[in-house]
């Protein structure tokens, strides 16, 4: 019987090799955003109105790096016949999905890249499709705090004197970038959230709420508003949930897809940004 485990891992192997994915990932450096069809003068056509009013009332104006990564070195890219997997445009960089290498080459000989860098390898164990945890959604007891499970970690950081000022977050924006939030969308003790929407920048056709489960544990920290069951510390913010870590590997595409969340952020108007990931070894 031991044989078959066998067997089925090859033939998903192969399947897998059958469809020509990609194995290898590479960031391409770009030069310059010479050709842009965007300008400065117009910065509503790539940052919200909420964005460009945050920028105003901040005093972080609207410069050169904010500008997209030019269409028509993406396009060309493209033309040689690789995947545009994700773009970067404070850092203006193009992240590509390849396993030829003389296509890298290719593009590493056009006039407008400075650099190209390998920074994804694929695992060795193809990896099944994220499967959602049963949810049960059983009456939490109720206690005597009205933080309920987050009486202490609230206190801790005196959270609780802001809460009696005033500030519990609300008018503001905040965006949560994660390596997933499992079942964000069917846990009864957070249908009183606001959330304005979700993108996974690992791979955009995934189910976000299928992924990791820390994201889904900071969320509760911080929006959760059920009186003596749990309080979170920003409970009346509204949130932006954001997946840029890929929990089955350790590769430098994780700080692309980070970047391109960040840059996705402030292009929305985010007025803050939690993320629990650094990155100093790989």
């Amino acid at each position: 019987m031991r044989i078959l485990p066998a067997i089925l891992f090859l033939l998903v192997s192969l399947a897998a090799t059958a469809q020509g994915e990609d194995t290898l990932k590479y960031r391409i450096g770009l030069r310059d955003k010479v050709g842009t069809a965007y300008s400065l003068d117009r910065p509503h056509e790539f940052l919200s109105e909420k964005a460009i009013n945050r920028r105003i009332r901040q005093h972080l104006p609207v410069d050169s790096t904010d500008l997209p990564v030019c269409r028509k070195y993406i396009d060309a890219i493209k033309k040689v016949g690789v995947k545009v997997v994700v773009t970067g445009k404070w850092d203006n960089f193009v992240t590509i999905s390849c396993n030829d290498t003389a296509l890298v080459d290719k593009i590493a000989r056009l006039p407008f890249v400075r650099s190209t860098e390998k920074v994804w390898i694929a695992p060795k164990v193809i990896r099944e499709i994220a499967d959602r945890d049963a949810v049960t959604n059983e009456n939490p007891e109720r206690g005597e705090d009205w933080y309920g499970n987050a009486c202490d970690q609230i206190r801790l950081n005196n959270g609780d004197k802001l809460h009696e000022a005033g500030f519990r977050g609300k008018g503001m924006t905040i965006a949560i970038i994660d390596a997933g939030f499992h079942n964000v969308d069917v846990i009864k003790q957070l249908r009183n959230t606001r959330i304005l929407g979700t993108k996974d920048f690992v791979n955009p056709q995934s189910d976000i709420y299928a992924e990791g489960t820390h994201g889904t544990k900071v969320f509760s920290c911080m929006a959760i508003n059920e009186p003596y069951v749990m309080v979170g510390t920003a409970p009346e913010a509204s949130y932006w949930l954001l997946r840029s870590e890929d929990e089955h590997s350790e590769n430098l595409v994780e700080q692309d897809y980070w970047a391109a969340a960040v840059e996705f952020a402030d292009s929305v108007g985010v007025d803050e940004v939690n993320t629990s990931l650094g990155y100093y070894v790989f």
